[in-house]
């Protein structure tokens, strides 16, 4: 008799990621001592996504982190931004998607 494999738990860090791909940013509450640990995991996820890479091109896009401090409250701020005009991101099920060039919709 096999075992049932377990469903896939996702990563600490995905589900911060995940939110910044679906909203184009995401805003967490961070302890301060940790603040450079979640920057550096948010963008190892960003990188590690091989579905973004292959859709987005992941050069053209970089994330801008913003750390605030509001009532003794630290905030850190997630934004993906395009290095140059782009369309926007896309998402998996773009992808092999032919636009027509007259009319900008998909066939």
């Amino acid at each position: 008799m096999q075992k049932m494999k377990k469903p896939d738990k996702p990563r600490k860090y995905q589900i911060i990621w995940d939110k910044i791909k679906v909203n184009g940013r995401c805003t967490i509450e961070v302890v301060p001592a940790l603040q450079a640990r979640v920057k550096k995991a948010v963008i190892k996820e960003k990188n590690k996504d091989m579905a973004f890479k292959l859709v987005n091109d992941h050069d053209y896009f970089f994330l801008e982190v913003t750390e605030i401090v509001k009532d003794k409250k630290h905030y850190m701020t997630f934004i993906l931004k395009q290095r140059w005009g782009l369309e926007g991101v896309k998402d998996e099920r773009e992808f092999g998607k032919e636009v027509s060039p007259n009319t900008n919709t998909t066939k």
